[in-house]
């Protein structure tokens, strides 16, 4: 794993919390014992403990030592997450409130305004750092049922770097509800109270107005992605055909005021002239070319192809239009998860 080195003089070396003797997270600002060996949360190196009048209580380095933090990681972030999981280990429970933006109802007494915050309390649990998806993606800290070792919520640690789209992509796409907490709050606050979280993406119960809106928006991106699916095979058809190379690899004459296309590979004998006009329809149609005349027995088409029959030709508008379908189908299961989660709800 890469890592960073933090000077002496960084602000790093000024940690509140170690680890304790038996492994436990100890915080500076309830440690007295100064004889008790303590070590660095980032880098397990000895650390000492200081306390003054005027200072405020925290861990440092010995002079000259250096401590390594994995790349992209700070002291408040691995502070944070060492302090949340041993709150989740020791108690067996988290409580952390969300604001859910939908109107919500039967959750909240029947309410149905929108906006309403919510305490969420999670029991039996157990908590582990670093958890790894199977999409790849690592969570910060995952709780998993305490019986079945099954993930249940993780919890992202926010000091510098929000989880940018991607990751709330892949976090969503491994089915587990997440919540982004800043690491102050983690720091500052008494873990036995609920958590305030920044962000927080967990199944919602939906009112009827939210819910039809929602079912018109995956009705809407249905028939986006049926559209988009039919144009992919339009353009595999089309490239398939035996007049596509002809009409691919060509040459532009103008005479009389026209634009001819001049075959440099020749027009297969096979195909008829009602064939070849039909495929020349359809390219037309399909937004690749222009037909402005045909003549099969002089071997020159009339079509004049656009920038897009290059596209389909080299496989550039196959591949733009897949991603747009993949863009669209990952909105569409979004959307799709929060209605199931929202009939999850209903069900308990």
């Amino acid at each position: 794993m890469a890592v960073d080195t933090v000077s002496k003089e960084d602000q790093g070396l000024l940690w509140p919390a170690a680890k304790g003797p038996q492994g436990e997270v100890a915080l500076a600002r309830l440690a007295t014992d100064r004889s008790i060996v303590y070590r660095c949360l980032g880098c397990d190196q000895p650390l000492i403990l200081r306390r003054g009048e005027y200072k405020r209580p925290h861990f440092a380095h010995r002079h000259g030592q250096e401590c390594h933090i994995p790349a992209g990681e700070s002291v408040e972030h691995i502070t944070a997450k060492n302090l949340l999981a041993q709150h989740v280990q020791v108690n067996g429970q988290l409580s952390f409130v969300v604001y859910y933006p939908h109107h919500l109802v039967g959750s909240l007494k029947g309410t149905n305004e929108p906006g309403w915050y919510h305490v969420v309390s999670l029991s039996n649990v157990k908590a582990k750092m670093e958890y790894r998806f199977p999409n790849g993606r690592i969570g910060d800290v995952v709780l998993l049922d305490a019986g079945t070792g099954t993930p249940v919520l993780d919890v992202e640690i926010l000091h510098s770097h929000k989880v940018d789209a991607d990751k709330a992509y892949d976090l969503a796409d491994s089915g587990i509800p997440w919540v982004e907490v800043h690491a102050n709050v983690v720091l500052t606050l008494d873990l036995v109270k609920p958590l305030k979280t920044n962000r927080s993406v967990i199944p919602e119960e939906l009112c009827q107005e939210c819910r039809q809106d929602v079912e018109s928006k995956v009705r809407e991106l249905t028939y986006s992605i049926n559209y988009f699916r039919n144009e992919l095979r339009t353009a595999n058809r089309l490239v398939s055909h035996p007049l596509f190379e002809h009409v691919s690899r060509s040459i532009f004459i103008s005479a009389g005021g026209r634009d001819y296309l001049v075959p440099l590979v020749p027009l297969p004998k096979n195909i008829s002239s009602d064939e070849a006009r039909a495929f020349i329809t359809e390219l037309s149609s399909f937004g690749l070319g222009a037909v402005s005349e045909f003549k099969l027995g002089l071997r020159v088409d009339m079509v004049v192809p656009t920038q897009l029959s290059q596209e389909l030709a080299d496989g550039t508008k196959q591949s733009t239009i897949t991603k747009e379908i993949d863009r669209l189908s990952r909105q569409k299961d979004q959307l799709v998860r929060k209605l199931q989660g929202s009939n999850q709800e209903k069900g308990d």
